[in-house]
């Protein structure tokens, strides 16, 4: 039993450490460097480069959450910004299972309040279609369904409506 509070007591140490934070902060900014490096078009090596970046990243921030999970137990879910990542690490994790059936891609979504505030990143309106209609409108890409994702994320925390 005392090994068991060892283990948990070694990573609560090590993830309430400043210098880790500091490393998931400098991971994370890094992840946002490498997705504003792709385009459209790019070439097949530098997509599949960037795809098995992508994927690390994944990966790493996967590893951090199980970290964290083992260290603060259920405490974990208390805090806001640990409930976010959980969410976006779920999120990435089914966009990367190539076991998933989605729907076919549908027309896009109507825009319900007339004004599209997101049309830059390719975002409609989309309460009432629900996350799979969501994700066929938009061909499967899995950025756009995590900001989706993410500001009904918001909306339901917040209780308001977000941009989408």
């Amino acid at each position: 039993m005392w090994r068991q509070f060892e283990f948990q007591r070694f990573f609560f140490k090590l993830v309430t450490n400043k210098r880790f934070e500091g490393g998931v902060m400098a991971i994370i900014l890094l992840n946002m460097v490498a997705m504003a490096l792709e385009y459209d078009k790019m070439p097949k090596t530098f997509d599949d480069s960037l795809e098995f970046v992508n994927l690390t990243f994944i990966s790493v921030f996967t590893i951090e959450c199980v970290m964290k999970l083992i260290a603060l137990r259920w405490h974990y879910f208390k805090e806001p910004w640990n409930v976010f990542d959980f969410v976006i690490v779920v999120v990435s994790l089914i966009s990367k299972t190539p076991s998933v059936s989605l729907p076919p891609p549908q027309p896009a979504v109507s825009v319900s309040n007339g004004v599209d505030l997101c049309s830059g990143l390719g975002v409609a309106s989309a309460r009432p279609e629900g996350p799979r209609r969501v994700w066929g409108s938009w061909g499967g890409d899995s950025r756009r369904f995590c900001f989706w994702c993410f500001f009904n994320l918001l909306e339901r925390v917040w209780g308001q409506q977000c941009l989408v």
